[in-house]
C-alpha cells in the first residue's frame, strides 16, 4: 500500500490490517455521501453507519475483534476463520462480452500485461517483471486509494485462457482469469473475465467492498463493453511464429 495509516496514541490498540482499514474508510465515506441525498430517519441512520465505518478505519480498532480476541494487525495476525466476522471470503465477479475479432488477436492484446490498464479502469499501471509471467500492479480500490502488489501468471494457454494471481505476500489477495471462445463463421469471440478478491474483515469487509464501484459487476461489464468498442474499432497486430 502506498500510504501508511497512522494510529493515534489515545485510541484502543490497532487490530485491523491496512487493507481492511482502507476499505472501511472508503465504504464509510460513500455511505456518508449517500446519507446527504436522503431525508429523515434513513438518512440519519446511513450517516451514523458511515461515520462508524470511517472511525473504524482511521482508528484501526474493531470492538468486535477486540471482544473475541482477534488481532489482524502486526507481523503475526490471528488465524482467519474464527467466525464469519473475521474470515476472509472471496468476492467473485464475472462478465462476458462478444467481440468481433479473432481469439488470437484478443489473446495477444491481453497477454501483453502492460495493455491491461487500458482494459481494466481500476488498474492504474502494470509493469512486466522478469520473464513476463510476473508483474507489478498499481490498482485503485476506491477513489484516491491505491494498492500495489506483485502478481504471477499461473496458467497460459495460447488463444484460449490466461489466469493470474497476486503473490502470497501481497496487500490484496486478487486472482483473475480471462478466456476466449471462438464462435465461428465470422461471429467473433466470446470473452469471459472472472475476478476474485479475498476481502478481509469477513461479513463487514464484504459489505463494505460491495459499496465500492471497483468491486461491482456493473464496473466489470462497463470495462468489457469499452474493451469491445476499442478492439472492434482499431486494427490489432498479431505476432506469428
Amino acid at each position: 500500500m502506498t500510504t501508511a495509516l497512522d494510529h493515534p496514541t489515545d485510541l484502543a490498540p490497532t487490530n485491523m490490517d491496512d487493507t481492511e482499514r482502507w476499505l472501511s474508510i472508503a465504504g464509510g465515506a460513500l455511505l456518508g455521501i449517500g446519507a446527504l441525498k436522503l431525508r429523515g430517519v434513513a438518512g440519519v441512520a446511513m450517516g451514523v453507519v458511515g461515520a462508524g465505518l470511517v472511525y473504524r478505519g482511521i482508528s484501526g480498532s474493531d470492538p468486535v475483534y477486540r471482544a473475541i480476541g482477534v488481532d489482524r494487525a502486526g507481523d503475526h495476525p490471528s488465524p482467519r476463520g474464527l467466525s464469519g466476522l473475521v474470515e476472509a471470503k472471496p468476492l467473485y465477479l464475472e462478465g462476458t462480452v462478444i467481440v468481433l475479432r479473432s481469439a488470437d488477436e484478443l489473446y495477444a492484446h491481453w497477454r501483453d500485461l502492460e495493455n491491461l490498464p487500458e482494459l481494466m479502469s481500476s488498474v492504474r499501471s502494470i509493469e512486466a517483471l522478469g520473464d513476463g509471467t510476473r508483474s507489478h500492479w498499481k490498482m485503485f480500490v476506491a477513489p484516491g486509494v491505491l494498492l500495489e502488489f506483485d502478481a504471477t501468471i499461473v496458467y497460459d494457454k495460447r488463444n484460449r485462457r490466461i489466469s493470474w494471481r497476486a503473490d502470497e505476500d501481497s496487500t490484496i489477495n486478487h486472482h483473475g482469469t480471462v478466456s476466449f471462445k471462438p464462435l465461428g463463421r465470422d461471429r467473433g469471440t466470446q470473452v469471459r473475465v472472472e475476478l476474485g478478491y479475498d476481502v478481509p474483515g469477513g461479513a463487514v469487509g464484504r459489505a463494505v467492498a460491495g459499496l465500492l464501484d471497483t468491486f461491482s459487476e456493473k464496473h466489470l461489464v462497463a470495462d468489457l463493453e469499452r474493451f469491445k468498442a476499442d478492439m472492434e474499432e482499431h486494427v490489432i497486430e498479431v505476432e506469428t511464429d
